[in-house]
């Protein structure tokens, strides 16, 4: 009877990694390395999505000091502009760290990258947690280009450590990725619920804030350590020792990119598409969205509750499908199914009942069941179809795993960064 040492033995080198992958994750003790992983994925957009969610805050900082009333058509071009602005700050820093993080990021060993990028996030919420006292209504424009500014900076050090997390994923086992790609959702809702969370309990927006960004800093600190940690377990450090770390290799060149992204195609029509669905969409024009009732409760938790933290969600729902059924359409069928979605929702969200609107544009769906039915629909559809791509990629390119990864994620960023003005043009089009 044949042992699984002894097949080992006949598979060639790149053959014994994967089967020893497979094989090896019985081994992590305590799941230490499985949360390590999650907490990564809940870090992976953290960011951005602490930014982008404290809605209440960013509109009371930017609001027309000149007008007392909260009426969503007396926004300033400041609070209609934001969200969006927060795409096109974000979209050159995180394309050029992203692109120099795969192409020259192998240089320098994986726990250097990953650990600078922690601790340059954790001073940037450091210094906008600092900011939330100081009085900025006589420097609004100044404030806003600060804030963008320190967006940028966070986001281009956001891109070195999505790659190199994602690099340093390829070399464990698949049921990692899935932990991590949970993690991803996960990240999301708790942002959104800490949110609604700080909403209840300040007594205004700045106190809601000032919890909000504390914990953000709080759970930077807590991932550095964690992963300080991780380098004593012996499943961790056997995981490496397997998978060495080269950093005299060759560049990868442009005929390895074209091949790899010749096998993963499908993939990357998924993802693109989903880059550009989100872009004009979520959160450009649904933070701009109102509730059908005008009461203290929809103008102070409507945005939070529903346009992010059911958002999350229903994106989670959408990432646990894609991970609990296997039985999928053909991967080209997804490509296509994903292109169909992206040109579908762009206008659905357009004709919601999103505030100001500069050009009078229709608004079809004025009533907050449309608006829930149409968020829930993208966003279940964006998490599944999200996963889906990933997860194919083990499929389509085994032998490529880690450079294929690193290919979609630098596609992500420059698709942001070329489609982002598409959001500010969006909310000027309403």
């Amino acid at each position: 009877m044949m042992t699984n040492s002894d097949e080992n033995v006949r598979l060639n080198p790149e053959e014994f990694k994967i089967a020893y992958k497979k094989d090896a994750m019985t081994k992590d003790s305590y799941h230490l390395v499985h949360g390590v992983f999650l907490i990564f994925g809940i870090i992976h957009l953290l960011p951005v999505s602490f930014f982008v969610t404290e809605n209440n805050y960013w509109m009371f900082k930017f609001r027309n000091t000149s007008v007392s009333s909260n009426d969503p058509e007396y926004r300033s071009s400041l609070q209609s502009n934001f969200a969006s602005g927060t795409n096109v700050a974000q979209s050159i820093p995180t394309v050029i760290c992203m692109i120099l993080a795969m192409v020259f990021g192998y240089k320098i060993k994986a726990k250097l990258r990953i650990l600078t990028a922690l601790y340059v996030m954790a001073a940037c919420f450091v210094v906008t947690t600092c900011f939330i006292r100081v009085d900025t209504d006589n420097w609004q424009v100044g404030f806003f280009a600060f804030t963008m500014s320190t967006l940028a900076v966070m986001n281009g050090i956001l891109a070195l450590f999505q790659v190199s997390s994602l690099a340093l994923l390829s070399k464990f086992p698949p049921a990692y990725m899935k932990t991590f790609l949970v993690g991803q959702g996960v990240g999301g809702i708790f942002s959104s619920a800490l949110q609604v969370i700080a909403l209840a309990a300040g007594t205004s927006s700045q106190a809601s804030a000032m919890v909000y960004f504390v914990v953000g800093t709080l759970i930077l600190v807590l991932t550095i350590v964690l992963y300080h940690s991780v380098h004593y377990q012996d499943f961790y450090k056997e995981i490496l020792e397997t998978n060495t770390e080269d950093t005299k290799r060759d560049l990868i060149s442009v005929a390895d990119v074209t091949d790899i992204s010749a096998k993963i195609w499908s993939s990357l029509v998924i993802v693109i598409s989903g880059a550009l669905a989100y872009v004009p969409t979520h959160p450009a024009i649904a933070v701009l969205v109102v509730s059908e009732y005008k009461s203290e409760w929809a103008d102070k938790y409507f945005v939070a509750v529903v346009t992010f933290l059911f958002s999350d969600i229903c994106c989670v729902v959408g990432r646990i499908l894609a991970t609990a059924i296997n039985k999928r359409p053909h991967h080209s069928i997804m490509a296509l199914l994903a292109v169909l979605r992206m040109i579908v929702f762009i206008p659905l969200f357009m004709f919601c009942n999103a505030w100001p609107r500069n050009h009078q544009l229709a608004v079809w769906f004025p009533h907050d069941w449309q608006y829930i039915l149409i968020l829930g629909s993208f966003m279940i559809s964006s998490g599944y179809f999200f996963n889906v791509a990933f997860l194919n990629v083990i499929k389509l390119a085994p032998e490529s795993e880690e450079n294929s990864y690193l290919i979609m994620q630098t596609v992500i960023g420059i698709v942001g960064a070329v489609f982002s003005p598409l959001g500010v043009l969006c909310v000027n089009l309403l």
